[in-house]
């Protein structure tokens, strides 16, 4: 038998692709602020349209490995259909709802992550949102369905989480202004032991809704530096002791890391730090 706190590079491939996708997707957006359009939200057509034929294959790419990798390590097809009723956020649900706020963003990065590659594949603007957008929707759906011939059960809390995430890549994505404005972000604290499913690791997760005072015409050029952040996270879900459960809801203010990488020209660590909060950078840390 394998040590079971051993870390097998084949359980971290899905983790990984999908740190990936967003930093590919950094590409698009680095080269729409190099030509001075908004950060994260122009998709600059360099290439001419391309068909829908590589938004298909690119999908049809997804969902086989969501399959394969279901069927071989999720329990896809070992159970007839089944569903089960989770709760949202409530102290009695099996993550105290850290899981829809990671259905959430999961979603929601995937979508914008696949509209900065089919805006890089020569789509425009619109089209790359709503292909990156419902691309994201139909990945997050077939592992939902997944789950529902799996002891997991499909979740319809865990869909419409999906769905308001895929929405919110699409909303940002076309609303330049708005997406100055907002950001939906992900705080990890990376453990070795936990490398292979960080993803669902939602003792180490918090999740945080942005506002970026950047993105006012009418603050103060100082207030620029600043970020509000209203947050959510849950500690103890996983542990056997009974009572060691708790949810909590938190506000904050931090430093805008994305505009201090713009101004030392990081352009892709400035929209990795859209989607990511790195620790400790949000006070009080909660």
């Amino acid at each position: 038998m394998t040590d079971p706190g051993t870390v097998h590079p084949w359980r971290i491939t899905l983790p990984l692709a999908f740190v990936a996708c967003t930093i590919a997707a950094a590409d698009t957006h680095a080269a729409d602020e190099a030509a001075g359009s908004d950060a994260g939200t122009a998709i600059a057509a360099t290439q001419p349209p391309a068909g829908n034929g590589r938004i298909v294959r690119a999908n049809l790419a997804v969902l086989g490995f969501i399959a394969a990798w279901g069927a071989t390590n999720w329990d896809y097809g070992n159970n007839g259909w089944q569903t089960t009723g989770e709760g949202w956020f409530g102290a009695d649900t099996d993550e105290g709802g850290a899981d829809k706020a990671g259905h959430l963003y999961t979603a929601y990065v995937l979508g914008r992550s696949l509209t900065g590659w089919f805006g890089r594949d020569g789509y425009d603007q619109r089209k790359a949102a709503w292909a990156g957008a419902a691309s994201s929707l139909a990945a997050m759906t077939f592992m939902e369905l997944g789950d529902g011939f799996s002891p997991y059960g499909f979740s319809a809390e865990d869909e419409v989480m999906n769905v308001a995430g895929a929405g919110l890549a699409w909303l940002l994505a076309t609303h330049p202004a708005l997406d100055r404005k907002l950001a939906l972000r992900g705080e990890y604290r990376l453990h070795a032991e936990h490398l292979e499913d960080f993803l669902t690791d939602y003792d180490r997760w918090r999740y945080y809704a942005v506002l970026k005072l950047d993105g006012f015409g009418q603050v103060p050029p100082a207030l620029r530096w600043v970020e509000l952040h209203a947050g959510y996270y849950t500690r103890g879900y996983g542990s056997d002791i009974a009572g060691d459960e708790r949810r909590e809801g938190f506000v904050g203010i931090g430093l805008s890391l994305t505009r201090v990488a713009r101004a030392l020209g990081w352009r892709k660590t400035a929209v990795f730090l859209d989607y990511f909060q790195p620790p400790g950078t949000v006070a009080p840390s909660p």
